[in-house]
């Protein structure tokens, strides 16, 4: 709300971005979306191309004692991707603990994890099974603290579990 008043481009793009992110709440989504339209500022081509986002790739790093899952996915806007990344705690009842993205494919995030995780197995995933897992790990109750980056990157979790088949 109080960003609405602002009619600076950098805002205007955070507007047009929350209007994509905010998957949970439709009345928030409306206003972000009718102020950039009101707005004569041009979004960088990447904002412009967050409704045309697919997901193409599901992985499952499963921990070798499996009492936890990082489900990964790798998501293609325009020219450029990211991965997306939600861990699953078996210990604490299944629940998502800790969550995050980075800007490049998911083959890159993968390497580059492997790298210092000798302890998990990665398993391809379909994306209509990614989506359930996740969704299901939403619903379960959540015993574990607040980290750095969770719940800070829920909203880009919902929004690219959106991306993904039923």
């Amino acid at each position: 709300t109080s960003w609405i008043g602002a009619r600076d481009p950098a805002v205007t793009a955070v507007l047009a971005v929350l209007a994509e992110l905010l998957v949970d709440e439709p009345a928030a989504q409306v206003r972000c979306r009718e102020e950039v339209a009101a707005r004569n500022h041009v979004l960088p081509q990447w904002i412009r191309d967050l409704p045309q986002a697919e997901a193409y790739r599901a992985v499952r790093r499963r921990h070798v004692l499996a009492d936890a899952d990082e489900l990964v996915l790798g998501i293609r806007f325009g020219r450029h991707e990211m991965t997306v990344a939600v861990f699953i705690d078996h210990l604490g009842c299944s629940s998502i603990t800790d969550g995050g993205a980075v800007p490049e494919p998911i083959d890159v995030a993968l390497a580059r994890v492997a790298e210092s995780s000798v302890d998990t197995e990665v398993i391809e995933m379909s994306l209509a099974d990614a989506r359930a897992w996740i969704e299901d790990a939403f619903t379960k109750p959540v015993f574990a603290p607040e980290t750095d980056c969770w719940p800070l990157y829920r909203a880009l979790v919902q929004w690219a579990i959106g991306r993904l088949p039923d």
